[in-house]
């Protein structure tokens, strides 16, 4: 459901100046060796289908294919995303992972630089946090990206065709960057809306980096059906 995000193109304008930080690692680098399937989360039943539309004019629906695939050493219950007014395919990996609902981001566009970001948490907690890490290449640089996440409500509504759907939790993720030699720079905020037995609801991405590059982002689901 993360779209692509051209974060790191504003980036290497900015990582210059700063004083030394160290380094985090992140709870995404610590997983348990095998994923299992999300199916306790959402469906993967391949008669299920959801349906999101964005501020951007975007159209999509994801749709589960039934089927497993190996992406970075591990195992991933595979969907497809299809932009309706295109018909661009995007692969898209989810899995669970201990307690942890694990989705692959696509760094660069590319469907071979993934990052495994843990999105959400089995039995959530207000103020609950956990973090994802990645070093990658930008140029003749190399960045560190860190999202520090925080359950940040557990009981919250979401309205969906007149109705209000309870018991939705809310992700909020922190978002930053640093080089080897500068402290970490905030880039924004992403909020995820998130309902076990439906799945992910909305996305709701808001990236200030400095003063360089602002966007606003938000897809929510209008339309979905869970087969049995």
């Amino acid at each position: 459901m993360m779209k692509k995000i051209a974060l790191l193109t504003a980036l290497p304008l900015l990582l210059f100046g700063f004083s030394a930080c160290k380094k985090v690692e992140g709870d995404n680098k610590n997983l348990d060796d095998d994923n299992l399937s999300i199916e306790e989360f959402m469906s993967v039943n391949p008669a299920s289908h959801w349906e999101y539309k964005s501020n951007e004019g975007e159209h999509f629906i994801r749709v589960p294919k039934g089927t497993k695939q190996v992406v970075n050493e591990r195992e991933w219950d595979f969907y497809e995303s299809t932009e309706q007014s295109t018909m661009w395919v995007t692969p898209e990996y989810f899995a669970k992972n201990g307690d942890k609902l694990l989705m692959l981001l696509d760094l660069d566009g590319s469907q071979e630089n993934y990052l495994e970001v843990i999105a959400y948490k089995e039995n959530p907690v207000v103020g609950e946090t956990f973090t994802n890490t990645h070093d990658l290449k930008f140029g003749i640089m190399n960045i560190h990206a860190l999202i520090e996440s925080s359950i940040y409500q557990t009981n919250a509504t979401f309205e969906y065709q007149g109705e209000m759907l309870e018991d939705v939790t809310i992700i909020k993720n922190k978002l930053k960057a640093k080089t080897g030699v500068t402290p970490y720079i905030d880039c924004g905020d992403a909020f995820l809306y998130f309902k076990e037995g439906i799945g992910i609801l909305k996305m709701d991405i808001d990236l200030s980096i400095m003063s360089f590059y602002e966007r606003e982002y938000e897809d929510k689901l209008v339309d979905y059906h869970i087969a049995e």
